[in-house]
C-alpha cells in the first residue's frame, strides 16, 4: 500500500491566538469606524436639513417682506389719492358751508362788544347776496358790504376802524394742500396740475 503524504499539522496555538487578536482588533475597528462614519453621516444630515430650513426660512422672510412693501406703497397710494380728493373736493365745500357760520359769529361777537363805528365787510361780488343775507339778522351794527374782484368766495375781510379780521379758507386750503405735498413722498394731482400750468 501506498502510503500518501500528510500535510495536517498539529494547530500551532500561538498562531491562532494571534491571529484570533487581529481579526478581534479588526473588528472592533471595523465597527469603531462604522460607528462613527454613522454619527458622521448623522451630522451631516442634520446640518443639510438645518441648512434647507435656513433657506425655506429666509425665503419666507423676503416674500413677507416683498408683500410688506408691495402693501405699504398700494397703502400710500390709496391714502394720497384720498388726501387728494379731500384737498379738491370736501375742503372748498366745508368752506362754503364754513364761512357763512364764522362770518356770523364773528359778526355777533363784534355787536355784542358795542361797536360804535362801522364795520366794512369786504367778499367777493358773487359771495354778497348770500352775505347780505347773514348781515340782515346782525342788530345794532352798522355793516357796509364792499366787493372786491380779487377775492375768491372762501374770503372775507371785517375791518372796524385801524382793526382787521380776515377769514380766508382759501388760504387755509392752500396750507393743508402744501403739508400733506410735504410729506407725501410722490406728486399728487395738484403739484401735476401745477406742473402743467
Amino acid at each position: 500500500m501506498l502510503k500518501l503524504e500528510v500535510f495536517d499539522t498539529a494547530p500551532d496555538l500561538q498562531v491562532d491566538q494571534a491571529c484570533a487578536k487581529r481579526v478581534a482588533a479588526a473588528r472592533e475597528a471595523a465597527y469603531d469606524d462604522g460607528y462613527n462614519a454613522g454619527w458622521q453621516d448623522a451630522l451631516s444630515a442634520t446640518r443639510d436639513e438645518d441648512d434647507q430650513r435656513r433657506a425655506t426660512a429666509l425665503e419666507a422672510v423676503q416674500a413677507i417682506s416683498f408683500t410688506y412693501a408691495e402693501a405699504h406703497a398700494a397703502l400710500e397710494t390709496a391714502f394720497l389719492a384720498l388726501t387728494d380728493q379731500l384737498l379738491e373736493q370736501l375742503l372748498p365745500q366745508a368752506a362754503q358751508l364754513g364761512l357763512p357760520a364764522l362770518l356770523r359769529g364773528e359778526l355777533h361777537r363784534i355787536a355784542q362788544q358795542g361797536a360804535s363805528l362801522p364795520i366794512e365787510l369786504h367778499c367777493a361780488p358773487a359771495s354778497s347776496p348770500a352775505l347780505r343775507s347773514i348781515i340782515d339778522t346782525v342788530k345794532g351794527v352798522d355793516i357796509r358790504v364792499i366787493e372786491e374782484p380779487a377775492f375768491s368766495d372762501a374770503q372775507v375781510s371785517l375791518r372796524l376802524g385801524a382793526q382787521q379780521r380776515d377769514i380766508d379758507f382759501d388760504s387755509l386750503t392752500d396750507q393743508i394742500r402744501a403739508a400733506f405735498e410735504r410729506q407725501s413722498p410722490s406728486p399728487t394731482k395738484s403739484e401735476a396740475r401745477n406742473a402743467t400750468a
